[in-house]
């Protein structure tokens, strides 16, 4: 109740409907950014192919087979 009354809340329906949103977007890249390496992130019209990028940098393209991560060759 302190929290409403402070205004540092707004309605669950305002949070949902900005999901879907440039902002939403922004603020799950910037959110997904923050976690531990390896990132993945999918590479769009590539049949699920996905971009993993190390912590040094390093760009490999790949997919998961039997959950492990199989680079493709180019």
């Amino acid at each position: 109740m302190a929290l409403q009354h402070a205004g540092a809340t707004r309605p669950l329906s305002q949070a949902i409907a900005s999901v879907d949103s440039q902002d939403g977007r922004r603020r799950v890249a910037e959110y997904l950014a923050t976690k531990p390496f390896p990132h993945f992130k999918p590479i769009p019209n590539s049949g699920g192919l996905l971009q993993k990028t190390d912590e040094d940098g390093t760009q490999t393209i790949g997919r998961f087979v039997n959950r492990v991560f199989v680079p493709v060759d180019s």
